[in-house]
């Protein structure tokens, strides 16, 4: 029973793990219209939409862990209306429709190689397209694989290692197309009862496929823009019941990129983000989240003063309702809403996205 309760407590910090993170990347910060380049406006609406996608996260994992398939197979389609697609000063909005087709093949391993303890080893991939319906410079299509090992290193410790391939491609801007190459490890403590820890550290290595480098002049390089984007972080899991979780995660976070010209996309930061899950019914369940976004940058100055270095603090909110219409099929309802707070009074603006959609599982 206690290995059971164990396990349970182990997938706990997978569901979440992965629902805080498909968050945070939907709502990264934002720059301002002032400074903003085409493709990096694209960049931030790509991020935020990244979160429609989530799913149920609690009844996906349980359909996972307890079925003799090793394969998760789903397909949605979501439509919604964005309040400020470019997110400056002239608030365009437009409806748009998103597709996602995703599948995860998992299996479990004994000991390996005479010393590695056991545990679950597979990997998950997705395609999909976002289109809006006359904003199309931010149409986009995208290409995930998603590797990984995980090993039981205690009945209370859990280990995961992991790479995540993306292939980004927009098709009026293709100064913004990159391959993203992330690493990422953490470690899942799970020894007290209804409670979980995770530390984790992340990098991503972004390299871009038609766009050169700046120096610091400004004029194009040889050789092709390149970031590289860490992260250090916690995450602190409370689940009184199988039916109700409460988290919060706090990061550290910084980029360093290759194009030298004025520094732009350098800067350190942290995130926080808190959220709470909760069963409502044998159909419906609710997700509800919050955080702040916070970047200092180490050389981009403001409009309005060039003395002073940038800095963006961006404060954002997200609820979603789910509804199971059958055990394989899923209606979805979402609000998101963001607000740039930055040191410039010309970049303080905000946006907000409506957004439903089915998804289907095979």
């Amino acid at each position: 029973m206690k290995m059971v309760l164990k396990y349970k407590q182990r997938s706990f910090a997978g569901i979440i793990g992965f629902f805080l993170v498909l968050l945070s990347q939907g709502l990264l910060p934002v720059y301002a219209e002032s400074s903003l380049t085409t493709d990096q406006k694209n960049e931030r609406r790509q991020e935020l939409s990244q979160s429609i996608k989530a799913s149920d996260p609690l009844r996906a994992e349980k359909k996972n862990e307890y079925s003799a398939n090793p394969w998760v197979v789903s397909m949605a389609s979501n439509f919604g209306y964005d309040r400020n697609v470019t997110f400056d000063s002239r608030r365009l909005g437009d409806t748009f429709h998103q597709e996602t087709a995703a599948a995860t093949y998992t299996e479990n391993h004994g000991k390996l190689a005479g010393f590695i303890p056991e545990g679950k080893y597979g990997v998950a991939g997705s395609v999909d397209q976002f289109d809006y319906s006359k904003r199309n410079e931010s149409d986009y299509r995208n290409f995930k694989v998603n590797p990984f090992f995980t090993t039981n290193l205690t009945q209370a410790d859990q280990f995961r290692t992991e790479y995540t391939m993306r292939n980004v491609r927009y098709l009026k801007s293709d100064q913004i197309n990159y391959f993203s190459h992330e690493i990422k490890n953490s470690l899942t403590d799970s020894r007290f009862a209804h409670w979980l820890h995770t530390v984790y550290v992340s990098i991503d290595f972004r390299d871009y496929t038609d766009r050169f480098s700046l120096d610091a002049a400004g004029a194009a390089s040889t050789e092709k823009r390149a970031d590289v984007i860490n992260e250090y972080g916690y995450t602190i899991i409370y689940y009184p019941s199988e039916k109700l979780v409460f988290g919060a995660t706090g990061a550290y976070k910084g980029d360093d990129s290759s194009d030298n010209f004025k520094n732009y996309s350098d800067y350190d930061g942290y995130k926080t983000i808190g959220f709470i899950y909760a069963v409502l019914n044998d159909r419906t369940s609710w997700v509800g989240a919050a955080g702040w976004d916070q970047r200092w940058f180490k050389a981009k100055t403001l409009s309005i003063d060039p003395a002073k270095n940038e800095s963006d603090g961006f404060l954002y909110f997200a609820t979603y309702l789910y509804y199971n219409l059958t055990p394989k099929t899923q209606f979805v309802v979402s609000y998101l809403w963001d607000q740039d707070f930055s040191n410039d009074p010309l970049l303080q603006f905000n946006g907000s996205m409506v957004t439903a959609g089915f998804s289907v599982k095979i």
